[in-house]
């Protein structure tokens, strides 16, 4: 056999398993579970797994080159491209994750609130300049855990919200709460604003610095919330009255509800 049809028959098996190789990454990004993606600099899909498809009501063969921003409305879209962008001039960052609901295809529209988590995957060959992967996970189920378990304790004596990663507190809280803090509307208030600013003047220099780590630590690492949880105030003095200086001890105890090990909700 010549040394021609030699090489002929190496190319040929080369090309096989270079093909076989690919479908069987297909296979594989194919099972993932929640939404995968690939894009171009352009945000043009150039890959993306069959649960993708399925919660947009799509055809998965015909989403290549789809431009992934069709299925946002403008008001999210703007949110997720800010992102993108971040990630594109910040060469330091190697990943952003974030919260983003959007709406299912079902009707009447469903809105699922989801994590979506960035990354930069580099220039590939070139031809379609930077290319970033996208994941996203439905966390429906985790916000509704999270609405019963508050929906168990409504009704007993104690005082419990949630706050978001930005310290904001969330719109489902106890009615209790309202009574020990001498307030009956709490949503869209910083935690630290309602809770600590009206005695922070009586908080020992500990307490202050712990109030100060406790805001610090939020979307930060699961690790650093425990590590500094035992500077975080434990028991503050809330008056009712400030003519009358009459009011109660309030003994206070968090619990992170964590994401890859971010801390991205505080009961």
């Amino acid at each position: 056999m010549s040394n021609i049809n030699q090489d002929i028959q190496a190319s040929h098996k080369i090309l096989a398993m270079q093909e076989e190789a690919s479908e069987h990454s297909d296979r594989i990004v194919d099972m993932l579970p929640g939404i995968f993606i690939v894009l171009n600099d352009k945000y043009e899909i150039l890959r993306s797994n069959i649960d993708f498809a399925k919660s947009f009501n799509l055809v998965h063969e015909k989403v290549l080159r789809m431009k992934f921003s069709s299925i946002f409305k403008k008001e999210e879209w703007a949110i997720f491209e800010s992102n993108l962008k971040s990630l594109e001039k910040d060469t330091s960052l190697e990943k952003i994750k974030f919260e983003l609901s959007l709406e299912d295809v079902e009707s009447p529209p469903t809105e699922h609130p989801f994590y979506w988590q960035l990354s930069r995957m580099g220039s590939g060959n070139g031809a379609e300049g930077n290319l970033y992967t996208v994941v996203g996970e439905d966390i429906t189920q985790l916000r509704e855990s999270e609405k019963k378990l508050l929906s168990v304790f409504a009704s007993i004596p104690l005082g419990i919200l949630t706050v978001n990663e930005n310290g904001m507190i969330e719109d489902t809280y106890s009615n209790y709460l309202g009574y020990l803090l001498n307030s009956d509307n709490f949503k869209d208030k910083k935690f630290r604003t309602v809770l600590f600013d009206p005695v922070f003047e009586d908080l020992s220099d500990a307490e202050k610095k712990g109030v100060e780590n406790l805001v610090a630590c939020l979307n930060g690492s699961e690790a650093l919330f425990h590590a500094q949880m035992d500077t975080f105030p434990k028991v503050v003095y809330f008056a009712d009255s400030l003519e009358e200086k009459k009011g109660k001890f309030l003994q206070i105890s968090y619990k992170p509800v964590c994401y890859e090990g971010v801390v991205k909700r505080l009961l």
